[in-house]
């Protein structure tokens, strides 16, 4: 089980999976400088993933849901799409913790939240997996807004 600052999982994750979550928790969360009360999420795979494999992950109702599948050994060691996913709901859980959000809502690409979400998510992933190749697997129409964010955050994600 995983337990850490407010989120949960019953996940099996990885060790290496468990280690970069852990950071991107410690990082976001001194970005939005949370520091004393956190969230209440729960990490799950999204319950519609095995219907649709093109589903996109989301945040909802107290949960952070991930779409990726299960490895041989019965773990979720896929880090890199885990820490990609993860990086990027995790914002708009913060987000949603700041403003005491109540509805979650889908928001389109070109939302200001959005491209934070997006930029945090590259920065992440460009520090923990640099041989990832996401901009291959983005799907939304704002690479380019979140990749000049990203280069903005470069001196706020993961370098406490």
């Amino acid at each position: 089980m995983f337990i850490y600052k407010g989120i949960t999982s019953n996940i099996t994750f990885g060790s290496t999976t468990d280690k970069y979550l852990r950071i991107i928790i410690d990082s976001i969360y001194n970005y939005f400088n949370i520091i004393d009360v956190f969230p209440v999420f729960k990490i799950i795979i999204h319950p519609e993933y095995k219907n649709d494999s093109n589903l996109s992950p989301e945040v909802r109702n107290g949960l952070i849901m991930l779409c990726t599948n299960v490895c041989d050994n019965g773990q979720y060691d896929y880090y890199q799409q885990i820490i990609w996913q993860f990086s990027h709901e995790l914002v708009h859980v913060c987000k949603g913790f700041i403003e005491s959000r109540k509805y979650w809502t889908w928001l389109p690409d070109d939302d200001d939240e959005e491209i934070l979400a997006g930029g945090i998510a590259i920065r992440t992933i460009k520090y923990l997996c640099p041989t990832y190749p996401y901009a291959k697997k983005y799907t939304k129409s704002n690479l380019k807004q979140c990749e000049e964010k990203s280069e903005l955050l470069n001196d706020y994600i993961l370098c406490y």
